[in-house]
């Protein structure tokens, strides 16, 4: 699969200018000259063939050749809603989850979160979220939320066909839930520290909310969030997408 390079700005006649970071990548990383094809997306799910016409010594121009829509895409429309943790690991699951091909991340704050949201660099999130997009073949950007409170989250539930809460007091696993007829998903998982239990309550009294265990043993946050997200993709029919994009 050929690296794709990530353009933030519109374009007119099928004309593109690359400056920054991208241009480094394509001009002294990997080496591309004029004449050469390379694909561009902009996060909005197309594909864009096209060919390097010029290279000046802080930018590039390229013509647009063609295009079309990525087959990367999962057909699923899935939001994780994670509490806070720690950066490193709160960006790998950024990481991770693109590559599993969620539309939407969610950081918020409970009460047992240690690390405060104004800690959280979504900016930063949004930055690895990109380059996992191209490493892994996507082309339609996910949609890094700002940090939200855990009462914004809760009004934010009811929008969804169905919630799949990871609780560790659950008696159900994922084997028990239902996903027919669900379009739009919700995952939720809790910080290292979990739920007060007046937040697990109000989540379980939710009608779209179902919780499931995540079997006997204590998984951190960050494998809780990834080996979830990757069983709600598997239930929901998505396992070809994750085989291709995975591994």
């Amino acid at each position: 699969m050929a690296r794709k390079f990530f353009i933030d700005n519109n374009f007119e006649n099928n004309l593109i200018e690359i400056s920054g970071d991208e241009f480094n990548h394509i001009v002294n990383v990997s080496r591309k000259i004029v004449g050469d094809e390379i694909i561009v997306i902009n996060g909005k799910g197309l594909d864009y063939n096209c060919k390097i016409v010029e290279i000046n010594k802080k930018c590039l121009k390229l013509k647009v050749l063609s295009s079309i829509i990525c087959d990367a895409e999962t057909k699923s429309d899935v939001t994780v809603y994670q509490a806070l943790v720690k950066s490193d690991k709160l960006e790998l699951i950024t990481q991770k989850l693109t590559e599993l091909g969620i539309k939407r991340f969610v950081p918020f704050v409970s009460s047992f979160c240690q690390v405060k949201a104004n800690s959280t660099r979504v900016d930063r999130l949004d930055k690895i979220s990109i380059e996992a997009l191209k490493q892994c073949g996507r082309s339609k950007s996910v949609i890094i939320d700002k940090v939200k409170s855990f009462n914004e989250v809760i009004d934010e539930l009811n929008q969804y066909d169905l919630v799949i809460f990871a609780y560790e007091k659950s008696k159900n696993s994922l084997k028990d839930v239902n996903f027919i007829n669900s379009k739009k998903v919700a995952i939720i998982i809790g910080s290292e520290g979990g739920f007060s239990e007046e937040e697990n309550k109000i989540i379980i009294s939710l009608k779209n909310v179902k919780s499931v265990s995540l079997g006997k043993r204590i998984l951190r946050a960050e494998t809780a969030s990834i080996s979830l997200t990757s069983v709600v993709m598997f239930k929901l029919g998505e396992w070809e997408n994750i085989w291709k994009l995975v591994f």
